[in-house]
């Protein structure tokens, strides 16, 4: 069976549905291969999403399933506990353990924002074989409204008028010029910005093309994941 994008969306859909909102795994076939999809959700990551993601993306590696991953996430789930909050960050490094040790294909499709630990995971070249963005992806360490405050801090000292306008203005215009999907592609950090229609095409082309890949972790008996 070969998977298209609205086939994928679908595939997704009905994972969505048999486990739950915060758990997003599926695995499907594309071109005749085994893919292990992975869907980050929408908005937030919370603790809970980014074990299940670690645990799938493990589990995938076990048997060198390739690793298909889309991303959209604006970022760390924030809580207004420190116990919830510690855990949330015990997650994210957990999710970037599991994603740097994986030896398997990875594949990285950002199909809106890819911040935070999403970024650092998966959403640039250095945890992902290949790396796509859709057009209007934003790929970036941190927020716009984050980023502004250190980068742009002259630009908002020189603002007038609403200060609270100024800053939303100034970090739509940060994640427009700066962290877009196309100065992503400049900067390395994405092999290519591609048309939303083509991903099946790229993604299969990523696919083919390495999968003759051989890797291997160093030789010492395993790394110690955080937990």
């Amino acid at each position: 069976m070969h998977i298209g994008t609205g086939e994928l969306i679908v595939v997704l859909v009905v994972a969505l549905i048999i486990f739950g909102p915060s758990k997003l795994p599926a695995l499907g076939k594309m071109a005749g291969r085994t893919v292990a999809f992975i869907y980050t959700g929408k908005g937030d990551t919370c603790d809970n999403r980014m074990k299940k993601i670690a645990r799938f993306v493990r589990f995938a590696d076990c048997y060198n399933i390739p690793v298909v991953s889309l991303v959209d996430s604006t970022g760390l789930k924030l809580f207004d506990t420190v116990e919830r909050q510690m855990a949330v960050l015990s997650a994210a490094s957990t999710l970037v353990y599991a994603y740097s040790e994986a030896t398997t294909v990875k594949v990285t499709l950002v199909i809106g924002n890819a911040i935070g630990s999403a970024y650092v995971a998966m959403g640039g070249s250095a945890n992902a074989d290949m790396t796509y963005a859709w057009p209007g992806s934003v790929i970036s360490p941190m927020t716009g409204e984050a980023a502004i405050q250190i980068m742009w801090k002259d630009k908002i000292m020189a603002s007038k008028g609403d200060a609270v306008q100024a800053r939303e203005e100034l970090a739509a215009q940060y994640e427009a010029e700066v962290a877009d999907g196309v100065n992503a592609a400049v900067e390395g950090l994405v092999d290519d910005v591609i048309d939303p229609a083509d991903s099946r095409k790229m993604v299969i082309a990523a696919l083919e093309l390495l999968s003759s890949k051989r890797d291997s972790n160093p030789p010492k008996k395993h790394g110690n994941m955080p937990l």
